[in-house]
């Protein structure tokens, strides 16, 4: 008994350190792309990861391409470009705290998601919760546009980027989690979703960007390795195992630690700012997503009961 204390203390602390790990990337996303082309950033990180996990690609082809996959495959393909050019684009558009308190609406988006496309239900509970964190998003986007006033903190291109970036998260999401469901490596997929990410912004990169804005240096190559590497594959391998050894809730609060850091970081470093009504809006969405997940886990429990 003791030692399987110490262990899960052992993986909290794993999952603190994943949490601050993680929290710096919208920042990250930030500070390269003030230098660098938004499509050059996503393909040369994309690229990065699509060399580590080509391999697994090449070795599980048929299993990727399976009539019983091929939908999700191509799902997951699709939405992942979208995902990660609306993230960078609303970032350059707005700033790195505002975008990550607008994307703590992404778990509604997933649980409506999943509801429409894998037919799970959604209970009162969660429908509650989904309002709560509807209200909390209007706070931060409509309310500020409504008074339209000096000093009120405002982004509709961004909010609209952000939207659009949660919604084909939750689809990524659904995808991976359907196509891992169905014996495809995790390396796999974030291999083939890599290689679609790598042909599209290349495209847009010779096609629509400024090629005098492709850095090369060290510090721009760190970040990709930082924001490639150590996000698209290190830190999901590590939630993987956390929620292996530890539980969803505890990886849930982590998360949710990690979002806190992810807001507060820019705001002491590159002097952004926040402004009231993005506290109370964040605060509500936060609630929303609690109950909603708190119901979730209760569900579970009742499960592994019988």
């Amino acid at each position: 008994m003791k030692n399987t204390k110490k262990q899960f203390h052992i993986w909290i602390f794993v999952g603190l350190l994943y949490a601050m790990f993680i929290a710096p990337n919208a920042m990250v996303v930030r500070i390269a792309t003030l230098e660098a082309d938004q499509f050059y950033w996503n393909m040369m990180r994309f690229l990065a990861v699509a060399a580590i996990c080509l391999p697994f690609v090449v070795i599980s082809w048929r299993k990727l391409w399976h009539k019983k996959v091929r939908r999700w495959t191509v799902a997951a393909m699709i939405s992942m470009p979208i995902a990660n050019l609306t993230f960078t684009a609303a970032i350059a558009q707005s700033q790195a705290s505002y975008v990550s308190i607008i994307n703590l609406i992404t778990p509604v988006f997933l649980i409506v998601l999943s509801a429409f496309l894998t037919r799970d239900g959604i209970s009162h509970r969660a429908i509650a919760g989904i309002s709560i964190a509807a209200a909390g998003a209007a706070v931060v986007v409509a309310l500020p546009a409504y008074l339209s006033q000096d000093g009120v903190v405002f982004y509709p291109v961004a909010t609209i980027l952000v939207l659009i970036n949660s919604l084909a998260y939750s689809v990524n999401l659904i995808s991976i989690r359907k196509m891992n469901e169905n014996s495809v490596p995790f390396m796999a997929i974030v291999g083939i979703v890599s290689l679609a990410c790598v042909a599209n912004f290349a495209s847009l990169f010779f096609t629509f960007g400024d090629v005098s804005r492709a850095p090369m240096d060290l510090t721009f190559l760190l970040m990709v390795a930082y924001s490639a590497i150590g996000i698209s594959i290190v830190a999901r391998i590590v939630s993987i195992i956390l929620f292996e050894k530890t539980n969803a809730a505890t990886v849930g609060g982590l998360t949710y630690l990690a979002t806190f850091i992810a807001i507060i970081l820019p705001i002491i470093l590159l002097g952004e700012r926040l402004s009231t009504e993005m506290l109370i809006g964040g605060a509500l969405i936060l609630t929303g997503v609690y109950i909603i997940e708190s119901h979730h886990r209760q569900h579970i429990k009742k499960h592994h009961r019988h």
